[in-house]
């Protein structure tokens, strides 16, 4: 069968980006049935969800992993400084700026990296199950967090890397101040 794409069909994926429903939706196709064409329009970047928005997606998937929701926002903040569209050297996407093969072990695609709810949810069940297999040491499961957790285990403790490092200080040192401005941007230590 002979598809092509339309002036049509490229307004309509257009309209579907910028509709009010598009922070809703997933990536989707459609079939017309007329002339049997079709349409595919994929969604991944969304409008940013402001900071009250996102503090209620890290509020809901803290109380369902029974986390502190200030940990959670303490890694997004230091990870993304709240970027839902932030994508890192290595690969790493979204919010808590998870791999997508971390994701997947949590049921999310790449696409769906890119969606806040998505992204929080995936990125708070890795961080419970970091905090598990460390017995709850916040620095160790944090250090997980950013060097993988072969790496804590390896080394016997954080891992010797300055990047590693660094990111355990400011995250804990974020998290111990108990009040995380999605605004203001992290001092890098130098």
């Amino acid at each position: 069968m002979y598809h092509r794409i339309t002036l049509l069909s490229i307004l309509v994926c257009l309209s579907h980006l910028f509709s009010a429903g598009a922070a809703q939706a997933r990536p989707r196709s459609t079939l017309r049935s007329h002339r049997h064409r079709r349409r595919v329009c994929f969604n991944f970047f969304r409008p940013a969800p402001s900071p009250g928005q996102v503090d209620d997606m890290v509020s809901l998937a803290a109380i369902s992993f029974e986390i502190d929701p200030q940990l959670v926002c303490a890694i997004i903040k230091v990870e993304s400084a709240y970027n839902t569209n932030a994508v890192s050297r290595v690969g790493a996407r979204g919010l808590m700026q998870l791999m997508p093969a971390t994701a997947r072990r949590f049921g999310i695609s790449t696409p769906g990296l890119f969606n806040p709810a998505n992204n929080i949810s995936a990125g708070t069940a890795y961080l419970k199950q970091l905090l598990h297999l460390f017995s709850g040491n916040i620095p160790l499961a944090v250090a997980a967090y950013n060097a993988g957790e072969n790496a804590v285990i390896k080394a016997g403790g954080i891992p010797p890397y300055p990047e590693t490092q660094d990111y355990v200080r400011k995250v804990s040192s974020l998290y111990s101040l108990g009040v995380i401005d999605p605004i203001t941007p992290v001092p890098i230590a130098g």
